[in-house]
């Protein structure tokens, strides 16, 4: 960003009234999630991400998407450290829809 802000955009799924804490997290980018027929993440989830994000080297400058996978039942513990590894360095590429959002006119 141009700004010089640090940062970290987190996209989740569609957000499920369910615990946290007891499914394996899926992380992707430029809406690889999609794809995939689990596309949904509780809320405690996301926020557990977010915490974990903040302040974390490895989470400067970052943009994912994030969902969850079926509970299995048992505990899942988070280590975001290797979830955003798990990216290889990639970040959602917000040029990707460049010409749509150009060609969008405000409404006023």
């Amino acid at each position: 960003m141009s700004s010089g802000l640090k940062y970290t955009i987190i996209h989740p799924g569609g957000l499920l009234d369910k615990a946290g804490g007891k499914r394996e997290l899926k992380i992707a980018v430029d809406d690889e999630i999609l794809s995939s027929d689990k596309r949904a993440i509780p809320r405690d989830d996301v926020a557990s991400v977010a915490v974990a994000c903040l302040g974390l080297k490895a989470a400067q400058n970052m943009a994912f998407d994030l969902a969850s996978k079926d509970e299995e039942g048992g505990e899942v513990e988070l280590n975001i450290v290797d979830l955003l590894k798990s990216l290889r360095g990639k970040s959602c590429n917000y040029r990707l829809n460049k010409e749509s959002v150009d060609a969008l006119t405000p409404s006023v």
